[in-house]
This record gives structure tokens, sequence and C-alpha cells, in this order.
């Protein structure tokens, strides 16, 4: 029932602890406070032109169609944060802030590409579950010491052209 909440044009909100600028090689990390940013929400259609075969269902889009100068977007640090719309009866959990521009090399703020949230919509069943099992899962063996050991990959066979390799991955559970 919430569908015009994600509707195209409509108004998002994203908070986030992310960064405000590009990093540089030498700055350190802010601390930086809460913020957020209110950014329309735009087509899986829009958003697919910006990243080719990369927008699925689960995912939605919103984007600084007004160009402000600093661009408004999620940046690093953002990543796991609520994006909200606003109701009448109150703020809605859209979606989770994901990724963004950094995956065609954009630095925070400096290219006009979408950010992409996953939809909570998409994962309702999941998230009313009473026990979610989340699957699959790396099946970790204990280590020396009583810790876990990091799963393995191997490797069978000779890494050498014309002859063959195969991969053996980690059990999941």
């Amino acid at each position: 029932g919430d569908a015009a909440l994600e509707a195209p044009g409509a108004q998002s909100t994203l908070i986030g602890y992310g960064q405000t600028a590009p990093e540089t090689q030498t700055s350190v990390p802010p601390t930086l406070p809460l913020q957020q940013a209110t950014l329309p929400i735009i087509s899986a259609g829009d958003c697919g032109l910006a990243y080719p075969r990369a927008i699925q269902p689960s995912m939605g889009c919103n984007e600084d169609l007004a160009h402000h100068t600093p661009l408004i977007q999620a940046c690093p640090g953002d990543s796991g944060g609520p994006v909200i719309a606003s109701t009448p009866s109150g703020p809605v959990q859209i979606g989770v802030t994901s990724w963004g521009s950094e995956t065609m090399n954009g630095a925070c703020g400096e290219k006009f590409l979408p950010d992409v949230y996953m939809r909570t919509a998409a994962f309702t069943d999941f998230i009313n579950q009473k026990d979610p099992v989340i699957e699959p899962f790396i099946k970790r063996r204990r280590g020396t010491g009583g810790g876990f050991s990091r799963p393995v990959v191997k490797l069978a066979g000779t890494p050498r052209e014309g002859h063959k390799l195969t991969c053996k991955a980690p059990k999941l559970g």
C-alpha cells in the first residue's frame, strides 16, 4: 500500500554519518554528525541509464536533479542508513542506503549520478518472519587456539595455459 511513497518524483530523506566532500589522500576521516538530505526518487529506468544492467527490482534510486552546489548525494559512511518518506501519519522507512557514484569512480558529490537504496518493501516477508533464515552462510572450522579459521578457496590443477584449473569453494550451509 506504500507504492506511492516510491513513485518517481516523490521526496525521500537520506540519513547518515557520511562524508560531506571528497576525501583526499592525506586527510583523516573526520567524525561527522548525523546528517540528512531530501532528494526526489527517480524511476528504475532512469537509474538504469546511469548504471546499465545493475538495477534490480529490489533497488530504488534517488538523485539530486536540481544539481545543487555542493551536490547532494549519499557518500561513504552513509551506507546502511535509512531512506525515509514522510507521510501524514509520520515517517516510513522505504529503504536502506546502499551504493552510488563510487561504482563509477565518482568521488563524493562530484558526479551527477543517482544513489541506490535497497527497497524495504522488497524484503517485507523476510523482515516480518519470526525467525528469519539468512542463507547461504559459509561453514567454518575451528582454528588452532579455539578461534575460527577463515574459509579457504582451494585450487586444483596446473595454473598454465592449456591445463585445467578448478576452484573448490567453501561449503555453504
